[in-house]
């Protein structure tokens, strides 16, 4: 990367970039065409293997005076890019763009002016949030005080123009991490004595489903964690305790809302600094307060990662390899329900419904029996997992509804010893209606959750006392609206009967919200 020395860009935008040759030409255009045009953009390829690099060769070919690229060896995130340009750039006031959004055509001058009118150390802008043919604007900042921004601002690099000397008394930026943005941007801030704001959307946040802080199977996510651990660490300490507000109440969104497929690990982490927490600043916000107590009364076992499918009829090994992989992040035992760990002799009722080759009744009652035992989940044939069960760990047992009058009794799960399931086994010793192969083990689940848990049928997730979590159809029937789902069933077998319909998704899904609606 050479650069002309007699021209001092005002300012210079930062660009890490990774394979984002769909979206690269768009992010160069809004740099290069900016209204501020003595910039420079010093975009940095981290080990691309797609078409990025022939796209950056192009734009510095055609743009040499403002856009220089170089290529560092591949890190886990951005951080590399980013300390890179650091180092080489040459303007006093600096800016980033992520590779996969845009800024608006007259953003540099704005910030830039601002910047210059207060002698601010840093600029922050509001933006817009673009999610397929929605926009909507974000990021809007009330107060300017670095405590008001620490603990309510957003901890992301590209809606800000920093003065190059506080990167200086920040560090350097984390490498190898995600959400290194998290990690340092609350430093950048805490060490800044006054703060600019454009009260106008100046950049376009490409929310994608398929981006690293937003897959929900992604172990990444939990980087966030370590990111706190970081700005913990180097935050300037007059501010701490709103750094400290702002991530408790960012883990208890993140756990309920944002990431809840990683809840049990944040339910971990507060566990582990439950004293951090207890402060002031983060006791008065109510819903943080509210998450943080609950979480306290959670005890420190977990439903076990074993997972019990039913094999009476063959073992399915691909079923068994996939149920494996996909059920829990981490180590996952799956252990085949059938004659070899089944003793089908231990009622008349499940003696008779062996003979009667109704095996699913059969497993079902064999997994309530062990995961009393010994913990775990039980999974049926015709289930299909689309996120963890992890999220689910530290209640003592869950069900899921079926509708909004009936139970699923395909997947459910629970800890060793809890109430539930005690309730659900005795029925099957029961001499009246629960005797009856017939009396399925959803009617169970329903008659168990009426007469002794006093449940309203309503369709409605909630947590009952002995923290049974009853989920909504959402979760685990069904995907049709809404953002919670961990897995749901296949219908197919069902469709020649009166009480099953077939329609693309699509078709329910505008039925389903113009109704709510």
């Amino acid at each position: 990367m050479e650069k002309d020395e007699k021209i001092k860009p005002l300012i210079t935008v930062i660009v890490p970039v990774y394979n984002a040759e769909l979206w690269l030409y768009k992010c160069l255009d809004s740099l290069v065409y900016q209204t501020l045009e003595n910039i420079e953009i010093i975009a940095v390829d981290n080990g691309s293997t797609d078409g990025t690099k022939k796209i950056l060769e192009d734009y510095e070919k055609r743009f040499s005076e403002k856009v220089f690229i170089a290529s560092i060896e591949h890190t886990n995130g951005p951080g590399g890019g980013r300390n890179y340009g650091l180092a080489h750039a040459r303007a006093s006031y600096i800016a980033f763009a992520d590779a996969d959004d845009y800024f608006d055509f007259h953003a540099m001058e704005l910030l830039y002016d601002k910047a210059i009118s207060g002698d601010y150390d840093i600029v922050c802008c509001a933006n817009y949030d673009v999610k397929g043919n929605s926009i909507k604007k974000a990021r809007e900042l009330k107060r300017t005080t670095k405590e008001f921004v620490i603990r309510n601002g957003s901890m992301v690099f590209w809606n800000k123009l920093v003065k190059k000397c506080l990167f200086d008394l920040a560090g350097p930026v984390p490498e190898n991490i995600v959400f290194e943005d998290i990690a340092y941007v609350s430093t950048l801030i805490s060490y800044s004595d006054k703060i600019g704001y454009v009260d106008k959307p100046l950049y376009y946040y490409i929310l994608r489903d398929d981006s690293g802080v937003n897959d929900l199977k992604s172990d990444r996510i939990l980087h966030s964690l370590e990111a706190y651990k970081i700005a913990l660490k180097n935050c300037n300490s007059d501010v701490k305790e709103q750094l400290i507000a702002s991530i408790a109440h960012r883990v208890c969104y993140d756990m309920k809302v944002a990431r809840w497929t990683f809840a049990d690990k944040f339910i971990e982490y507060i566990k582990e600094n439950e004293g951090l927490f207890d402060i002031p600043l983060v006791n008065e916000e109510k819903s943080t307060y509210d998450c943080l107590n609950k979480i306290k009364g959670f005890s420190d076992d977990k439903i076990a990662q074993t997972v019990y499918i039913n094999a009476f009829v063959d073992r399915n090994f691909k079923r068994r390899e996939y149920v494996s992989n996909e059920s829990f992040y981490g180590e996952t035992e799956v252990v085949y329900l059938d004659e070899s760990n089944c003793n089908i002799n231990i009622l008349p009722i499940i003696y008779n419904a062996y003979q009667k080759r109704e095996y699913e009744f059969v497993a079902q009652y064999f997994a309530l029996e062990k995961i009393y035992e010994n913990g775990g989940i039980y999974i049926s044939d015709n289930i299909e997992i689309i996120n963890t069960f992890n999220c689910l760990k530290y209640f003592d047992s869950f069900i899921g509804y079926l509708d909004n009058k009936n139970f699923t009794d395909k997947v459910f799960g629970g800890k060793a010893g809890n109430n539930l399931f005690c309730h659900l086994i005795e029925t099957y010793t029961f001499e009246n209606a629960y005797h009856r192969i017939d009396y399925s083990l959803a009617d169970r689940i329903k008659n168990v959750l009426v007469v002794i848990y006093g449940i309203n049928l309503d369709g409605k997730t909630r947590v009952l006392k002995d923290k049974i979590l009853v989920l909504d159809p959402q979760v685990l029937v069904t995907d049709i609206v809404g953002e919670y789902h961990i897995c749901r069933h296949d219908f197919s077998e069902y469709i020649s009967g009166d009480e099953y319909v077939v329609m693309k998704k699509s078709v329910l899904n505008m039925l389903l919200t113009n109704n709510n609606g």
